[in-house]
């Protein structure tokens, strides 16, 4: 059998064909590619560390049995290209920091050994780890604080990181110990933040690292006076406050705004004052700290209380019950007291622009006019007083009315459906002035009904809805009594 190489093709018992159909392995094995002697550029990663297992090495004349030597012992090589070879190392090769020694060796035909390569060994960086930090916690906002911690495998390339945070500005000072300011800017709300050590690739497990509240400290409230009953917004200064933090108007939570460590903005819808006549402004922070700030009292501008509205504006004469009245206006306190015709009433005090008091049923007995003024005991001050009327209730009005007529001579009672509005469970039917049975449906519909003898007599009858509470009666609705047809 003649084999023999031309070119691309194989002449195989007179057959020309393609290598590549034949596979590599009939290459390497049958006829070697001719080499020359490999060169080498360079290998990737140009120093390797310890415990590392793959080396690149970069040059020209690679074949595919080229072979990758280090410190003259062949390794299993992977051919990627003529300019590229990949080479698996022992962990016995890597094992010391050193330095390791690469050669490229191409078997004959031709081939032959490169130049050799030094290639530095270091050792991995180890993960850092931390075994405690000095101080173990601090208190929030605090200032001039230094961390130092300590721990294992720290480097000249090792910072502190804080989380939330990020990384602190870090002094090395030895493999067991950093340093690192703590800025107050970034611990400024209290909570449990993590502490980490870290290399440029590897960082320590993270260390909890408390940030506790401190009592928040009350300096100054803005402005420092108001007037009773008309809304409010305070700026309060201080410190040690949170994002949690509250102001309190006499011990009651106002609607706050956290804007920073130093300071927080409130809501005082309706300002008071107490019994004795002050309104303390103090801040705590609840599940944080049990400890409220100082308080801070403001000065109320004395001035009358002041009547802006009632609900209702007007009362109805005769009312069976006591009628609930809700003042509206400012300056109102725990002292004020409202006057009904000059005469002291209970008096419910909500806020500094909302009263009630209950009007008896003896104070609407009759129609006409009252007069309602409001007095702040402590101050002795009065409000101008109002005219609350006193009305009679509406009268009933009467439509339709069914049956529209009655039959003369019947001898058996009649109920009429009286339709209309101003009903109450107080209405009586008259007929030609004469009270009648009657039964009430509801506010629109009562029913009435005439005796065989309001329907003896040809003509007319007049049938009304009294109220004998409200002392009010309705016009006269006119029933025709006329022969059966």
């Amino acid at each position: 059998m003649v084999v023999r190489q031309r070119g691309s093709a194989l002449i195989l018992l007179g057959l020309a064909l393609p290598l590549t159909s034949l596979g590599g392995c009939l290459r390497d094995t049958m006829i070697p590619e001719d080499a020359g002697v490999p060169s080498l550029e360079r290998v990737e990663p140009n120093g390797i560390t310890t415990g590392s297992s793959r080396l690149t090495v970069i040059g020209a004349g690679f074949v595919q049995r080229s072979v990758v030597r280090w410190n003259g012992a062949d390794r299993p090589t992977r051919f990627q290209s003529p300019t590229r070879l990949e080479a698996t190392l022992t962990s016995a090769d890597v094992a010391q920091p050193g330095v390791g020694t690469v050669t490229v060796f191409t078997p004959p035909p031709s081939g032959g050994l490169s130049a050799s390569l030094s290639v530095p060994i270091t050792a991995a960086a180890s993960r850092p780890q931390i075994g405690g930090i000095t101080p173990a916690t601090v208190p929030a906002g605090a200032q001039g604080i230094e961390l130092v911690v300590r721990g294992t495998g720290f480097d000249q390339s090792t910072l502190v990181e804080l989380q939330p945070g990020g990384p602190l500005v870090t002094q090395f000072v030895d493999a067991q110990t950093l340093r690192a300011p703590l800025p107050w800017s970034i611990v400024v709300r209290a909570g449990t933040y993590n502490v980490r050590a870290r290399n440029p690739t590897r960082a320590s497990d993270p260390i909890p690292f408390p940030v506790v509240a401190l009592p928040p400290i009350l300096v100054s409230v803005a402005p420092d006076s108001f007037d009773v009953g008309v809304p409010l917004h305070l700026v309060v200064r201080g410190a040690h406050f949170q994002p949690t933090s509250q102001v309190n108007w006499n011990g009651s939570p106002l609607i706050t705004e956290y804007v920073s460590f130093t300071e927080l903005s409130a809501e005082a819808p309706i300002p008071t004052v107490d019994e004795e006549g002050r309104a303390g402004v103090a801040v705590e922070t609840p599940f944080l700290t049990t400890v409220p700030s100082g308080v801070r009292y403001l000065k109320p501008v004395i001035g009358p209380p002041q009547i802006d509205s009632l609900a209702p504006v007007r009362l109805i004469a005769h009312e069976p019950a006591a009628t609930p009245l809700r003042i509206r206006g400012t300056r109102f306190s725990p002292s004020t007291v409202a006057r009904w015709n000059g005469a002291e009433r209970a008096t419910r005090f909500f806020n500094g622009g909302s009263l009630e008091i209950t009007v008896t049923v003896q104070d609407q007995a009759a129609v006409g006019t009252a007069t309602l003024d409001l007095l702040d005991r402590f101050t002795g001050l009065s409000s101008a007083p109002v005219t609350v009327p006193i009305e009679l209730a509406p009268a009933p009005r009467l439509g339709p009315v069914l049956p529209d007529h009655l039959d003369l001579g019947e001898i058996s009672t009649t109920t009429f459906k009286v339709n209309g509005v101003n009903f109450t469970q107080h209405a009586v039917g008259l007929w030609n002035g004469e009270p009648r049975v009657t039964v009430y449906v509801h506010e629109r519909e009562v029913h009435v009904t005439v005796t065989p003898a309001d329907q003896a007599v040809e003509g007319e009858g007049l049938l009304q809805v009294a109220d004998t509470v409200y002392q009010v009666v309705s016009d006269p609705w006119v029933v025709p009594i006329r022969p059966r047809s």
